[in-house]
């Protein structure tokens, strides 16, 4: 099966998805154009943002001239390992199980935002610091970047008064490095955000598959199912929390995240819709490794310090 059938069986779940939740599915898949392409990779699946050194390291592999290159760095890329392509033209586990791998990288990639916020001074130069009880903005760096504003973007209340940023603007770069690394504040809220996120695009992934091969329109009635049946301490935690509340709000919110951060990128929409019921779902989330292994883990973290 090729890239352009699979693309139109994904649009059709991402549209079937974000019209259930009373959203404009045709619109939403009219901007999701991020470009999909089969190569060799370790995962099932990966999305590449655009302009990210990972995307810059993978393009520098491959066979391609520089117009197609640039094109590609300037959009982003997700990738689909080539030796598992045929799954798609085949009933059963595997065929779903490709299918939402895609429609889930396919929820990254329109969240992509080009935003000046956060930016790092340097590969070990963090933009925000935990000191002195609370995060605060390190720098005035404002140059545009792109980010996946829900993973790569602290969610948190951000000290950001001049006479604050004043006081780190004046550090030595080692001084400025020995807060980045002692920093375990910042690592335990992106730590919090990546699992998250990932526990409610991958629920999100497979109510997409199923509404689209079941022919159902009911939500909640698919989340109380894998509520029940699925084996994953991350996605029966998210689905509790979901239940709890009786609402679709986190899934509207990864559909459209702008709308729900009030003007501020840096605003924590998730930690002001739970409740303390919740608590202990989310602190399952945290603990769980179903999205990720500790060895994948850490490296997505490194990966954020270092972009």
């Amino acid at each position: 099966m090729n890239i352009e059938e699979i693309k139109s069986l994904s649009n059709a779940m991402l549209k079937k998805l974000v019209d259930c939740l009373g959203l404009d599915g045709d619109y939403y898949i009219s901007m999701s154009n991020t470009p999909i392409a089969f190569t060799r990779c370790e995962e099932l699946s990966r999305f590449l943002t655009a302009k990210s050194s990972d995307l810059k390291h993978f393009l520098e592999r491959i066979n391609l001239d520089d117009k197609q290159k640039k094109y590609l760095f300037d959009t982003g890329l997700i990738i689909i390992n080539r030796e598992k392509k045929d799954l798609i033209a085949n009933n059963g586990f595997e065929r779903t199980d490709l299918l939402v791998k895609v429609v889930h990288e396919r929820i990254h990639a329109n969240r992509m935002l080009l935003i000046n916020s956060q930016n790092k001074e340097s590969r070990g130069i963090s933009g925000v610091f935990y000191d002195d009880g609370r995060f605060v903005q390190s720098n005035r760096l404002d140059n545009d970047h792109y980010v996946d504003s829900s993973q790569e973007i602290l969610k948190a209340s951000i000290d950001d008064a001049s006479d604050t940023i004043d006081k780190y603007v004046g550090m030595s770069s080692k001084e400025k490095e020995d807060i980045t690394t002692a920093d375990f504040e910042y690592d335990y809220q992106l730590e919090k955000q990546i699992k998250v996120d990932e526990a409610l695009v991958e629920t999100m992934a497979i109510v997409a598959n199923r509404l689209y091969e079941e022919d159902k329109t009911d939500i909640m009635e698919i989340i109380r199912d894998i509520n029940a049946n699925y084996n994953s301490d991350d996605i029966r935690a998210i689905t509790n929390i979901i239940l709890r509340h009786n609402d679709l709000e986190l899934f509207k919110w990864m559909i459209d995240p702008i709308s729900y951060e009030i003007g501020v990128v840096n605003y924590d929409f998730f930690s002001k819709y739970i409740t303390e019921a919740d608590l202990n779902d989310v602190e399952d989330i945290r603990k769980s490794s179903d999205s990720f292994d500790d060895d994948d883990f850490d490296q997505q973290i490194i990966n954020n310090r270092n972009k």
